[in-house]
């Protein structure tokens, strides 16, 4: 066997080995299948080139050399295009098979014509053998552009697509550039081989495995007991809590497969028995997310996603993240879903989404509607402390699939607190409670698509119209009851929260901020927070302009997010 034999087969060898471990390691369905296919096709064209010069006259190499050299830059320029997709997926589709097509319609005519292998990336003679040059070169340069068209549209998967240009640059080189050095070197027993394919595959795979998707399963979620549907779609859910978030997500999964992406190892109560997959932390989170929903959903098009965290993304990315959700959305075929909390994000993260096309909710609080409600039928709240407590749960940890257990046990409380002997009110008093069962079962029954403001009476006007007055109107019950121990005031609070998330940078933080407002600590409200939140994140933004220093600044976003939530959770306790 030659050298150029030789070196042939070491290509052809370790080509195949980088093939079966693709094949085996990455779980991007599209682009490993075209990949793989690739190598496949390239070692096959090696095989008949080292056939051709072992035994010249043992086959037609040149046949089963032509076919396969051809098909695996079709290959390359289809994994290119499925791992950094732009425009519809099915559009997509027919420029793939439009580029398979001409393949197999130049592989026809050069059989015909009887092209040889010497003849590639030679000065053509005609018309046929300058289209078997042009082929490749095509395919190669349409997986470039696809390439660098992702590296300007798409910050957060850079690094993936520096393996992949690196790729797509060494074929270039081994391929068409080094074709032509041979023929001016006289060298032409390496003509119609690339032995540059081992050394790009490691850089695809690289890439590939960069973005991995998350594995999962397909499974449906559990029947869980929501009362109302969604229609398929894409939902951007913007609460405190991912409370209806998750109800949404489990209305819309019913019988179908799911997923929920998380930030965490503890998975919320509500997604017990629903297949959950937890995000990376690092600058890959953003890319995984976007891998592992259209992974998802291509293999499930009737399935549904759950962002759960989306602000888990945003603080490892930035705001590169939304264009990772943006690929999602692009990408997903008609009739799967995509429903994303935006828990914890501050006013411009919220802003940012708003970019993205797909249906925007706004439900209230749970706890604060169920407080609501009770205190306009009951004139107190103070109740459901005790209901959530035989729930096993904080107020503010309350789920919407609570709320039939919770009115069975606000039921249950009223009854006791109505002596039996009490008939005058008897009749007034189950009204009272029927009706508070009713709102509770309305809200519980009402989908987020469909909450507007409810316009309640006033709960002395509810009371009196069933015969029942409040002690507390009585001026002679009053009685004075000790007050619960206050906390600390709440601008002392925000300051506490400010040096807590950025140490001693805190204080001048805070400082900025109050001569921002015109105000002083003391004079600070609950209505106050919000602004609070925004010109944080305006004092931060400034500071961290100044910082050349990647990491530095990194560690800087991360206690921004920390500081906003301590904001939201001083809101949430009404300070």
């Amino acid at each position: 066997m030659t050298a150029a034999a030789s070196l042939l087969a070491a290509v052809i060898v370790s080509t195949l080995w980088l093939a079966a471990l693709l094949a085996l390691r990455a779980h991007r369905h599209t682009p490993q299948v075209a990949l793989v296919a690739a190598l496949a096709l390239f070692s096959t064209a090696h095989v008949a080139a080292v056939g051709s010069l072992v035994a010249p006259s043992a086959g037609p190499w040149d046949v089963l050399w032509l076919g396969p050299f051809l098909f695996a830059h079709a290959g390359v320029c289809a994994y290119a295009m499925t791992h950094f997709p732009t425009g519809r997926s099915r559009l997509r589709g027919f420029a793939i098979l439009g580029i398979i097509a001409v393949g197999g319609v130049l592989t026809a005519l050069g059989i015909a014509e009887g092209w040889r292998i010497s003849e590639a990336f030679q000065p053509p003679s005609d018309i046929g053998r300058s289209s078997l040059n042009a082929y490749p070169v095509v395919c190669l340069a349409v997986a470039l552009g696809e390439a660098l068209a992702a590296w300007r549209r798409s910050p957060y998967r850079r690094k993936e697509l520096s393996w992949a240009v690196m790729g797509l640059t060494v074929l270039i080189v081994g391929g068409p550039v080094y074709g032509f050095e041979l023929t001016i070197l006289g060298l032409t027993k390496l003509v119609g081989t690339n032995l540059g394919v081992p050394v790009a595959a490691v850089f695809f795979a690289l890439g590939l495995w960069r973005s991995n998707p998350l594995p999962f399963r397909g499974h449906p979620p559990p029947s869980v007991e929501v009362p109302w549907k969604v229609p398929p779609g894409v939902y951007f859910l913007d609460e405190r809590r991912p409370t209806y978030a998750e109800a949404t997500f489990l209305a819309i999964a019913e019988g179908e497969p799911a997923l929920a992406i998380v930030s965490s190892s503890e998975v919320s109560p509500e997604l017990a028995g629903v297949e959950s997959a937890r995000l990376p932390r690092g600058e890959r989170c953003a890319s995984v997310l976007a891998a592992t929903a259209c992974e998802f959903l291509s293999r499930h098009p009737r399935g549904a996603v759950l962002v759960e965290d989306a602000s888990y993304a945003i603080t490892h990315n930035g705001i590169a993240a939304v264009d990772a959700i943006r690929s999602v959305i692009l990408d997903m075929p008609r009739g799967a879903s995509l429903v994303i909390s935006l828990a914890k994000l501050s006013p411009g993260e919220r802003l940012a989404f708003r970019t993205l096309r797909g249906t925007w909710l706004s439900p209230p609080e749970l706890s604060v509607a169920l407080a609501a409600i009770l205190r306009t039928r009951l004139g107190s709240a103070d109740l459901l402390s005790r209901a959530a407590l035989s729930c096993g749960k904080r107020i503010q940890d309350l789920s919407l699939t609570d709320v039939p257990a919770l009115s069975d046990s606000l039921r249950a409380a009223l009854h006791e607190l109505r002596p039996p002997s009490d008939r005058a009110a008897q009749a007034g008093w189950s009204r009272v409670v029927d009706d508070l069962d009713a709102d509770l079962l309305q809200l519980w029954r009402t989908p987020p698509t469909q909450m507007s403001t409810r316009n309640l009476a006033p709960a002395e006007a509810t009371l009196a119209g069933v015969g029942i007055v409040k002690a507390s109107s009585i001026p002679e019950l009053e009685t004075s009851v000790p007050d619960a121990e206050p906390g600390p005031p709440l601008g002392e609070s925000i300051r506490e929260a400010f040096i807590a998330s950025l140490g001693p940078g805190g204080d001048p933080a805070f400082r900025e901020v109050l001569r921002a407002l015109r105000k002083e600590p003391s004079a600070l409200a609950s209505e106050d927070l919000g602004t609070v939140a925004r010109l944080a994140d305006d004092v931060i933004a400034d500071f961290g302009g100044a910082l050349d220093v990647t990491d530095a600044s990194q560690d800087l976003l991360d206690r921004a997010r920390r500081l906003q939530v301590r904001l939201a959770r001083l809101a949430g306790e009404g300070r």
